[in-house]
């Protein structure tokens, strides 16, 4: 076990330990990590600039130092191998530990098709030959060692940011790049969608115990979300604007409960 140090002290490289994700050349980031029921940490392996490649969900062991390739996303997808479409080459800010023990993560894409510098997702947004297909949602079960592909959460959209609602095994999301708050029911896979909260897509809902989720609008103004009665509501509520700023894309990426 590692020591548990006061909050005002430095972490130093002998309170650290450093893994290095083998045979992954082309991997260049870990956006996501879960910590699981079963003790261990849950990974997902990305790719920003590396290439056009899906991403991994990987697993780590703290009890033996180790590291475990689960599942490539590319076996998971029926375009896995399509290479004319963009990969689901991320696992962004969307991966959920449930209390069940199970994790849950949705894919996202912005690197390039195979052959290509730039990734063009405007362009190609609803090419039915060359576009992406839209992220998926998935899960991975430590009790049967099983990894599963649960459905297509929209058509053409990635996925940024995603949270779990364990109480009623769903999944809300907003879409990248057209900003539509979306709520996946795990049971069923039923997918829908309740309209555009914002202009942008950089905006990052949040779980609450206390029964709704929250995200905001580029305005900075809360936006809380009821599951009870599947509605939106723009509270009064709007994040502080420095001196001569009206709150313009004043959002924030990700908010967490306390």
């Amino acid at each position: 076990m590692l020591p548990v140090l006061p909050s005002d002290q430095v972490i130093g490289p002998d309170q650290m330990r450093f893994k290095v994700v083998p045979n992954l050349p082309l991997h260049d980031v870990i956006y996501s990590t879960a910590a699981g029921a079963d003790g261990k940490v849950y990974l997902g392996v990305s790719t920003e600039f590396g290439g056009a490649v899906h991403a991994h969900f990987v697993c780590y062991d703290p009890a033996t130092d180790t590291l475990r390739d689960i599942v490539h996303l590319e076996d998971l997808l029926p375009e896995g191998r399509d290479r004319l479409r963009p990969p689901h080459a991320k696992i962004h800010t969307a991966m959920m530990a449930h209390p069940d023990g199970r994790i849950f993560w949705v894919s996202h894409t912005t690197p390039p098709i195979e052959g290509e510098r730039v990734h063009r997702s405007h362009e190609l947004f609803g090419d039915p030959e060359r576009g992406y297909l839209g992220s998926c949602a998935f899960v991975y079960d430590p009790a049967t060692d099983r990894a599963q592909n649960l459905g297509r959460v929209y058509p053409h959209c990635g996925t940024r940011f995603a949270t779990l609602n364990p109480e009623r095994d769903e999944i809300y999301t907003v879409s990248y790049p057209t900003a539509h708050f979306n709520i996946f029911r795990i049971n069923t896979g039923e997918s829908k969608d309740l309209g555009r909260i914002s202009r942008y897509d950089a905006i990052g809902p949040c779980w609450s115990s206390q029964g709704c989720a929250y995200t905001t609008d580029d305005d900075g103004y809360l936006i809380r979300y009821d599951p009870d009665k599947e509605t939106l509501e723009r509270l009064p509520v709007r994040l502080p604007s420095p001196p001569g700023h009206m709150g313009h894309r004043n959002r924030v990426r990700r908010i967490k409960a306390g």
